[in-house]
């Protein structure tokens, strides 16, 4: 008798999971681009369950595959109280839309797009840091033509500038004081690349 009231139980919860829309159990399914990755957000409304659930990441919304950011197997959701989860994804793709996707039981949700800009930091190099001899810099873009290179104490005050005629590239800092320094790359259409470094 136990065994069939179970069983039965165990329907009338299953059938109730996969009868509902992934997004129709969601109170709020957000995401915002943080220096430290994508962080995404949803909460589950009260009374609404689902049977595990998974975060998916693809570039291209047409395609099938995806990536999983986050998969949670058992059970979702509370009867009484909303449920909140959150997470940063710090691998989503540079320099394209990353698009996420909830997928709550077996039920879909719509799409989350946020732009991922290139990190200007991992467009020029520098070493070693710290320094008190020679810095070296090496500037990853393709055309240099109108770049130039500055360098700034951190009153604001300019220390020298260069003509980015290479992309590797010594700088003499042996007569700078020691203190902190800001390499600027600056180009004609406005691009600008940043680094702090340190004299000793």
């Amino acid at each position: 008798m136990y065994r069939v009231l179970f069983i039965l139980g165990f329907w009338l919860f299953s059938s109730s999971v996969l009868a509902q829309d992934g997004a129709t159990i969601l109170s709020s399914f957000d995401s915002r681009l943080l220096k430290e990755g994508v962080f995404v957000s949803w909460t589950i409304k009260p009374g609404n369950f689902c049977l595990g659930l998974k975060l998916l990441r693809t570039t291209d919304t047409l395609s099938t595959e995806y990536s999983e950011v986050f998969v949670d197997p058992g059970i979702c959701g509370e009867e009484d109280r909303s449920v909140t989860y959150t997470i940063i994804d710090s691998n989503a793709s540079p320099g394209v839309v990353n698009y996420y996707q909830l997928i709550l039981g077996f039920n879909p949700t719509h799409h989350l797009s946020e732009y991922v800009p290139e990190s200007p930091d991992t467009k020029m190099l520098i070493g070693p840091v710290p320094t008190n001899n020679t810095l070296n810099v090496q500037v990853l873009i393709d055309n240099l033509i109108g770049y130039e290179l500055f360098i700034y104490d951190t009153m604001g005050k300019l220390m020298g500038n260069f003509n980015l005629n290479s992309s590797n590239m010594r700088l003499d800092v042996s007569k700078f004081e020691s203190g902190t320094y800001i390499l600027y790359a600056s180009g004609p259409d406005g691009f600008q690349l940043k680094r702090k470094f340190i004299v000793y």
